[in-house]
């Protein structure tokens, strides 16, 4: 079933590579592509609404529509036991003022790393302008070195 939802934008995805291939269009500068965009986005939106539907009909038809999903909490997990204000039923709590150091961290790895990426794309991006440069600028002395009669 999914592989038949899948097969559209495949298709769809096919006929837009061959089509910038015929026209000679890189598919970076491809007129067509945010319509590809759009399509694809509205194809997710529609596969995730038939999915639900699908979903509670299998539910209805395996009579498990009324079943909760077992909760599995993880051995390594620890907390304080305390009752849930949602249910009223005790449940296991790890307080914000422990979590808190470790968003903290988690945030300055994260903000760390971003900035490496983007170290990264600058240091590209001002290497393939640099070379660009010199390719003119051997090209100019390649010019200016050979006779008139050999350019």
């Amino acid at each position: 079933m999914y592989g038949t939802w899948l097969a559209a934008p495949a298709l769809a995805g096919v006929l837009l590579h061959a089509h910038a291939a015929i026209t000679s269009e890189t598919i970076e500068n491809y007129k067509y592509k945010p319509l590809y965009s759009i399509g694809v986005v509205l194809w997710g939106i529609c596969f995730d609404r038939f999915w639900l539907r699908r979903r509670t009909e299998l539910a209805v038809e395996w009579g498990v529509h009324d079943a909760k999903e077992p909760k599995t909490v993880r051995r390594g997990f620890y907390g304080e036991v305390s009752t849930s204000p949602v249910t009223n039923r005790p449940a296991r709590y790890y307080a914000a003022y422990r979590r808190g150091p470790f968003y903290f961290l988690s945030s300055v790895v994260t903000v760390a790393f971003l900035f490496c990426g983007a170290g990264v794309a600058v240091a590209c991006l001002n290497l393939q302008v640099r070379a660009r440069l010199s390719l003119r600028v051997v090209c100019a002395l390649q010019k200016r070195a050979l006779p008139s009669r050999w350019q």
